[in-house]
């Protein structure tokens, strides 16, 4: 058995709970759907081009109805199928903006592919950067005003890009954004790859297709039922050329696409059809019970935005002295895997295929951590109390929050002042300690959760340089650093 295979293989017996990407948590969802013949996939379906298969790049039957049903079920003018997940539709939508104009209005705290997409596209960048929620120590909405300004301050950009929900959840003012765009001559490319499934969650009122964005991205397989690397980019509104998107969209896809994702696709739409609406009422049930629930439990905080995805759960049990990486080794020795550690957080990605049992897991083991955690700390305060010949005061539980509270959360996110110069063609690799002032000629990413720290074309400041060091340090994984700690900067 190859390494892969054999980790897939241990990693799927081990693992519980899945509070991570993809969404149909190991094929549960199609179980509850009495589709469990859509589980296991078979390498004889691994086919190409064969007569009758259609062809992504020229659609016209099977391929073309999918598209058609993805549009009707989101209110689509049309709907793009991608199987380079939703990379491929970011990609295309940065070619596509640069035939527009040659500036685009980002959130700096957009995906690394935005950024990817920029340098290869010849795009010149203006940054907006997102709130700081400074309680939680997360990134925030993008402000429509901020939008505002930046079209103000820059009439070129015809462009408007964003990320809505983040990797945390909390999402910006689509309808108020999408308004300012279209008053100032701009389209809004809203990339929601953490949200295919806010459309229909309530009335869809954090939806980007529901609230006026001209293209939407969406990463099926994150919290819908489709493996992964599948996604569709909805267009909405007539503001966008329909034909020359798709066009720069399939510049960046293989023309040899994996029919095996193509059904993939095609069985999560059979899903939403099926039994789409009783299967989100369920989850947002869930999630309502899940969420009351933790906040019982002592010491659990929940990081939460104004305009927030319910879907994505934020654990902060920084109050038991626990930090988002140890709460994730912690829950993975009882079986259950979050999506992402960071800082103080950690992540639950909860998905359509997660059902009650799920949550009652996670419930349980928080609740069994918490009360160990408060009785060692019990145990530790009033053996201290004894060795120091101090009166004997009992320190109740919340004799130990009092203290606990009084502690402020490190911050976590790169939000640092960035100065864009012009992406380097020539380059040479230099270790990130002597990166300062040199210009970065690709992005250095912390991943999870994959938005850049540095972005090619910026020059590299002192503070940038600190916090990537001090990812390193703590064996956080990042992406744009060689194994020696080397980054790629202009010559």
């Amino acid at each position: 058995m190859g390494k892969i295979l054999e980790f897939i293989t241990k990693h799927r017996e081990n693992e519980q709970v899945s509070f991570h990407m993809p969404g149909h948590k190991g094929g549960a969802a199609f179980l509850r759907a009495d589709m469990d013949e859509y589980i296991d996939f078979d390498m004889g379906m691994d086919i190409t081009e064969v007569e009758g298969a259609d062809n992504l790049h020229a659609p016209k039957t099977i391929i073309k109805e999918l598209m058609d049903g993805y549009a009707t079920l989101y209110g689509a003018r049309k709907s793009l199928l991608s199987v380079g997940g939703s990379t491929a539709g970011i990609l295309g939508s940065m070619l596509y903006s640069k035939m527009i104009s040659d500036e685009i209005i980002i959130s700096r705290h957009a995906h690394k592919s935005a950024f990817s997409g920029i340098s290869i596209a010849g795009l010149r960048p203006v940054y907006v950067q997102p709130q700081y929620i400074e309680k939680n120590t997360i990134a925030g909405s993008v402000l429509p005003e901020d939008i505002d300004k930046a079209l103000e301050d820059n009439p070129n950009a015809k462009t408007v890009f964003i990320t809505s929900p983040n990797y945390y959840g909390i999402c910006s003012d689509i309808a108020a954004i999408s308004k300012i765009c279209h008053e100032k001559g701009a389209i809004l490319i809203v990339d929601q790859a953490h949200g295919a499934h806010l459309k229909f969650f309530g009335e869809g009122e954090l939806s980007a297709e529901k609230q006026g964005a001209d293209v939407v991205i969406n990463s099926i397989h994150k919290t819908l039922a489709s493996p992964t690397q599948t996604a569709i980019v909805n267009i909405m509104t007539d503001r966008v050329d329909e034909r020359l998107l798709e066009d720069r969209i399939l510049m960046v896809q293989s023309t040899s696409p994996s029919y095996l994702l193509l059904a993939g696709l095609d069985r999560n739409l059979e899903l939403m059809k099926k039994l789409g609406p009783a299967m989100m009422m369920e989850w947002q049930d869930n999630l309502k019970y899940f969420r009351k629930a933790l906040l019982w439990i002592k010491g659990v905080a929940i990081a939460d935005g104004e305009l927030m995805d319910q879907s994505k759960v934020n654990l902060d049990l920084s109050f038991l002295g626990l930090d988002g990486k140890a709460l994730a080794g912690l829950l993975e020795k009882a079986g259950i895997y979050g999506e992402m550690a960071s800082g103080n957080i950690l992540t639950l990605m909860t998905g359509i295929g997660n059902k009650r049992r799920d949550y009652d897991l996670v419930l349980g083991a928080i609740e069994k951590l918490s009360d160990a955690l408060i009785d060692e700390a019990i145990q530790e305060e009033h053996k201290r109390q004894e060795e120091s010949s101090e009166e004997n005061n009992l320190l109740t539980p919340m004799d130990f929050f009092k203290d606990v509270w009084e502690r402020k959360p490190e911050k976590i996110e790169g939000c640092f002042k960035h100065d864009f110069v012009a992406v380097p063609q020539k380059v040479k690799y230099v270790q990130i300690e002597k990166a300062v002032g040199l210009v970065a000629a690709t992005s250095v990413c912390p991943y999870p959760p994959g938005v850049p720290a540095i972005c090619p074309g910026e020059k590299i400041s002192k503070d940038s340089v600190d916090y990537i060091v001090k990812l390193l340090e703590e064996g956080r994984e990042v992406i744009g650093v060689t194994s020696d700690n080397l980054v790629l900067v202009g010559k």
